[in-house]
């Protein structure tokens, strides 16, 4: 069975018809041109493997999950911060894929995490080398979203080694490809000079074009980047939202990480309190825990030489107000997180599932 918009577990999200536009045009015929990588499409999902395992709290009053690990980073349970959720259930990460055994263990089994949500690209991913340690007796699915053939599945088995541990899945679902990335970020830019920078480009000349972007992208920030991921990554998004929410339903506690457990792991994390209509504050607040990281994970783009000369230092903090102007960006276009949501495909009464299970 090949899966497509009609039948797939992830319908396409709605996208506004820009096709028409010179911009737009320009974007697709010049977006090849800053790399990106376009990964097979192979496999169909499965979202019922593994045996289900009741929530064990025990640990509450024994180890907070961001004190417990020495070689995970940016390590949290989202209820540490909002404290109306219930803890176990929901935690938030850099990536883990190289813990020590001594970590991956009691992430496992002390935690009993049987689902991780890697957000990161696939450019990211081959960069990893420690999986087959930490993911022993689990599953590595990797989704491709396409608006032409929908959903698809690559999966990968990791046998048992020598320490037991209960069965678990790595889902992938990259939030940030430049493919898809870089032609919208260069739409939210000022239209005349981005067709002039482009022009510039396309002759060879990519000092000419950093000099009139790059002052654009250093002042609009890390809310551009989150609000270009939220628009071209609708699809991954409720992907991710509807792998949660399964999860927890079968009473298995999931981890969200992308490499620093700060930018796209941040946004997830943000819709995930909003579905439980936790106070903003304790949103930001959770958020703000990963300022001081100093340094930049975005999917590979940040080593592009199309961006050398942007504002590092910008881009590596996680201040509050990152996070606020991202809000008032989802109220002034959607009317708010739960309307992007539904906008999306997560209908309001999957939030409220979620919401009950968290709360």
């Amino acid at each position: 069975m090949v899966l497509t918009p009609q039948n797939s577990p992830f319908p396409p999200a709605k996208e506004e018809n820009n096709s028409n536009s010179l911009m737009n045009r320009c974007m697709r015929a010049l977006g090849t041109r800053f790399g990106g990588l376009e990964p097979p499409t192979r496999g169909i999902p499965n979202r019922t493997a593994g045996k289900s395992r009741a929530f064990d709290t025990k640990y509450e009053n024994e180890m907070l999950f961001s004190e417990a690990f020495t070689s995970i980073p940016n390590a949290r349970d989202l209820a540490e911060t909002a404290t109306s959720l219930r803890p176990g259930r929901v935690f938030r990460s850099g990536n883990p894929s190289s813990a020590i055994m001594e970590d991956y263990t009691k992430l496992r089994q002390h935690f009993r995490v049987q689902h991780l949500l890697d957000l990161r690209s696939a450019e990211e991913h081959v960069l990893d080398d420690g999986w087959h340690a930490v993911l022993n007796n689990g599953t590595i699915k990797t989704y491709h979203f396409s608006d032409r053939l929908g959903v698809h599945t690559d999966t990968e088995a990791i046998e048992m080694l020598d320490e037991e541990l209960p069965y678990c899945e790595l889902h992938r679902f990259s939030l940030l490809e430049k493919r898809k990335f870089i032609p919208k970020l260069l739409w939210r830019l000022p239209k005349l000079k981005t067709l002039i920078a482009l022009a510039w480009k396309t002759a060879g000349y990519d000092d000419k074009m950093k000099e009139i972007l790059l002052p654009e992208v250093n002042a609009l920030g890390l809310p551009l980047v989150y609000e270009v991921i939220l628009e071209t990554a609708k699809n991954e998004v409720k992907g991710c939202m509807d792998t949660i929410l399964q999860a927890l339903q079968n009473n298995q506690p999931t981890l969200i990480f992308c490499k620093l457990g700060k930018d796209r792991t941040g946004l997830i994390s943000a819709l995930v309190l909003s579905c439980c209509d936790v106070d903003r504050s304790e949103i930001l607040k959770d958020y703000a825990l990963s300022n001081g990281l100093n340094e930049v994970a975005l999917g590979g783009v940040e080593n592009m030489k199309e961006v050398e000369g942007v504002d590092r230092s910008m881009f590596s903090s996680a201040p509050p107000e990152v996070l606020e102007k991202t809000f008032e960006f989802l109220d002034r276009k959607f009317g708010g997180v739960h309307e992007y949501l539904d906008h999306i495909g997560f209908s309001h009464h999957l939030q409220r599932q979620l919401k009950d299970i968290l709360t």
